[in-house]
């Protein structure tokens, strides 16, 4: 994601530094991925991806997120 909604900005932004100096601004959005989930009364999540995905998905999981 390379852009966030301008309304989320303020609730989710993080900086965090990275390699040789360069700054990044991090979202971590989680709570409103769990809002979703809750929302959409989903029983069940399948994650389809590499690594990053697959991390995300058992973080979620960790959580308490289903």
């Amino acid at each position: 994601m390379k852009k966030l909604r301008r309304c989320w900005k303020a609730e989710f932004s993080q900086e965090r530094e990275h390699q040789e100096g360069v700054t990044s601004t991090v979202y971590d959005i989680t709570s409103a991925v769990k809002k979703n989930i809750h929302t959409l009364d989903l029983d069940y999540l399948v994650a389809i991806g590499g690594d990053d995905t697959l991390s995300y998905a058992a973080e979620l999981d960790r959580q308490g997120s289903m």
